[in-house]
């Protein structure tokens, strides 16, 4: 089911008295957000793209899943179609010669 983030739910009386986050001042979190971009902390997200939030227990099997589902769309534009399994659109990507043979049997 859906909850908002603890963080958005947390109570206003939590937040220091002057609206500053954590009791910094403006410059403070600005001076703290340039060193986190600069030392590569903070990076923009690529275009296109968006982040996934998964349960720490199943982020391996994710991240495989994500993988395998992007090689399964790069064979199906390989062949302007689409395919139900990965399996059957590195098959016929293989087939149309579009990919190596070892690459259409391990993907």
């Amino acid at each position: 089911p859906w909850r908002p983030c603890a963080a958005l739910a947390a109570p206003a009386a939590m937040a220091p008295a002057d609206g500053s986050a954590r009791g910094w001042s403006s410059q403070a979190r600005a001076a703290r957000a340039q060193r986190a971009y600069e030392r590569g902390y903070i990076c923009a997200k690529p275009p296109g793209q968006v982040f996934l939030a998964v349960d720490s227990g199943i982020q391996g099997q994710a991240r495989t899943v994500v993988a395998s589902m992007v090689v399964h769309a790069k064979h199906d534009s390989l062949v302007e179609g689409h395919h139900h399994f990965a399996r059957l659109a590195s098959h016929a990507a293989g087939e149309a010669g579009l990919i190596s043979k070892s690459e259409a049997t391990k993907s």
